[in-house]
């Protein structure tokens, strides 16, 4: 290609002509097939009309040269820090104004089209990288719709809704009383919704099916059931947590030694606004006496859900019985959540906002059963399925609508870290293998395998800062830094009937050894909190002992190791001895 046709070349001079739409839409993409091209970034940044974006693109060409100075004079610029070019002097993105070295930045971006592929790179990466290119460029287009905030100077998406302050619950809500006469209030199992009630969801539904371009086999039906008996309908749906994942949680210090997981099974059941879908039945049960916007926008997420279950059944069949410590599961959950909360807010913002106010919708309650010997915990992880699962289909759909959407149902997120990091799910990053040690060789006779599975990124965050005791959670920026670059993990816990004493081994690998480093430093402090103080003599000094247990804590470049044991050398020593390659 000659350099007057080159796509760096024509959107200088679409520039120059004033044609900054077209210019705009030339650099989007090139930077589709070229995401590290500095001056494509530096480009863009001035067609773009949000300062911040425009920040934003200058940060991502620096990132891809750092030594790129005329991107750096000119982020400073808008930063306020240097002074602007004076008016005789107009800032104009030709040629002229890129830096003249290395050579290939300015001279060979006029000979070519694209650089040259390095050796090796298979076509599935090169897809890959292109994905993610998308799913940038769609970040900064959502960044100046408002959507997201807090790019960050490195270039990395923008922080996922969860990684809002975790700890800030929602307060829990109300329904604003409805007029006399829109719906029945005999008391009973179930309450028979008026007619002009029916004729509404099913112009709901139908208008959902049509957002999202998927629906629902056959009619969904809705049931009206009374605050009373909320409890019972819910039951039947949920599996009911087993005595076994509530030890799990206590012996993580997840859950008080009184708590149970009755309510959170419910909890994630019930939408956030009160609705509940009920695979079993085709049906959406609305949790009040009246129905109102909230109860109708909880329909329109059940409507999202059952249409899922209808295209996608083998995708969402078995996430009706997701184990805690599944991570996997509870990433998948957090897709179909996501998916049909996000449908339900683009119908809000189309057809819906002909009828409904959205300011008027009550705020989002992940405690509609409450449970005073529960922690935070259940809450949190609720809302994760709900909010991140629709933030990380929120960016799915900037990137390519529901068709991309679409494509996830065929390549599933298989972790957490996929739903709190989505350049991770583009990029298919896959947890790593880890081959743990089993403390029952450890442990001796009378202890009973409780359970296995895996924190993954997001219990490993409530682990560190959500602990069913308050004193020792983390802060939370801490627990989110120790967290990332999660690799992999594996999580046994045993259990002794005698006298219902705890033990696990929690075994993590992370990303590379500065992660390790970052994560031993995080569940170091955690322990020191909850067992007291610094660790003493016994395990070579990796040991916090206190009321009968003993904490033991390894790491080795990438790979952390907790240990909760009796307080017994014989044992400590024999389970310390399953890790001969940590020094």
């Amino acid at each position: 290609m000659s350099a007057q046709h080159s796509p760096l070349k024509k959107s200088a001079e679409l520039i120059r002509a004033g044609r900054l739409d077209d210019a705009r839409n030339q650099l989007v993409g090139l930077l589709r097939l070229e995401p590290n091209n500095a001056q494509a970034w530096y480009l863009l940044s001035f067609v773009l009309d949000d300062p911040q974006r425009k920040q934003y693109a200058l940060q991502q060409a620096l990132k891809a040269q750092p030594d790129f100075e005329r991107a750096q004079e000119r982020l400073q610029q808008l930063r306020g820090e240097l002074p602007a070019a004076p008016p005789s002097q107009p800032i104009t993105p030709a040629f002229s104004d890129m830096p003249a070295a290395p050579p290939w930045e300015a001279e060979q971006a006029l000979r070519v089209e694209e650089p040259p592929l390095p050796a090796r790179r298979s076509p599935l990466r090169t897809i890959l990288l292109a994905l993610l290119a998308v799913v940038v460029v769609a970040a900064l287009w959502l960044l100046g719709q408002g959507w997201l905030s807090g790019l960050g100077s490195g270039g990395a998406l923008p922080p996922t809704l969860t990684n809002a302050p975790f700890r800030t619950l929602p307060a829990v809500w109300t329904a604003t009383p409805q007029p006399a006469g829109t719906a029945t209030t005999t008391p009973a199992s179930q309450l028979t919704l008026p007619a002009d009630g029916q004729a509404l969801l099913q112009t709901i539904a139908d208008q959902v099916a049509s957002v999202r371009g998927l629906a629902p086999s056959r009619a969904v039906p809705a049931l009206l059931v009374p605050t009373a008996a909320a409890a019972d309908a819910v039951a039947s749906l949920a599996p009911g947590g087993p005595a076994a994942e509530a030890r799990m949680l206590q012996a993580l210090g997840l859950l008080p030694a009184d708590g149970n997981l009755a309510a959170y099974y419910r909890n994630r059941q019930v939408d956030a606004y009160a609705g509940a879908y009920q695979a079993s039945a085709h049906r959406v049960l609305l949790l009040g006496e009246q129905l109102n916007n909230g109860l109708s926008y909880a329909y329109a997420r059940g409507v999202g859900r059952a249409a899922l279950a209808d295209q996608f059944p083998e995708v969402y069949a078995p996430l009706q019985n997701c184990a805690i410590f599944d991570d996997g599961c509870r990433a998948r959950l957090a897709l179909v959540q996501g998916d049909a909360n996000w449908a339900a807010a683009e119908w809000l913002r189309g057809p819906g906002a002909a009828a409904f106010d959205a300011s008027s919708l009550p705020q989002p309650n992940y405690t509609y059963f409450t449970d005073p010997a529960s922690a935070d915990v259940a809450v949190l992880d609720t809302r994760f399925a709900a909010e991140t699962g629709q933030s990380f289909v929120q960016t799915l759909f900037a990137a390519g609508g529901w068709e991309q959407v679409n494509s996830a149902y065929r390549n599933l997120p298989s972790t957490t870290e996929h739903i709190l990091h989505p350049e991770k799910y583009v990029a298919n990053e896959a947890a790593l293998n880890l081959q743990p040690a089993d403390l029952a060789d450890a442990l001796g006779a009378g202890w009973q395998l409780q359970g296995r599975g895996q924190l993954g990124e997001w219990l490993t965050r409530l682990l560190l800062a959500a602990g069913a005791d308050a004193d020792t959670r983390l802060p939370e920026e801490s627990a989110v830094t120790a967290a990332a670059g999660w690799g992999g993990d594996e999580l046994q816990v045993y259990w002794r009937s005698s006298d219902g004493q705890l033990a696990l081994a929690q075994h993590w690998l992370m990303d590379d050894a500065a992660n390790g480093q970052e994560l031993h430093a995080g569940v170091q402090q955690y322990l020191s909190q909850r067992f007291g103080g610094a660790p003493g003599e016994l395990g070579r000094g990796r040991c916090w002992q206190a009321g009968g247990q003993a904490a033991c804590l390894l790491a080795n470049a990438a790979e952390v190791v907790w240990l909760l044991l009796p307080d017994d050398p014989a044992v400590i020593n024999a389970a310390l001895a399953l890790y001969p390659h940590i020094p």
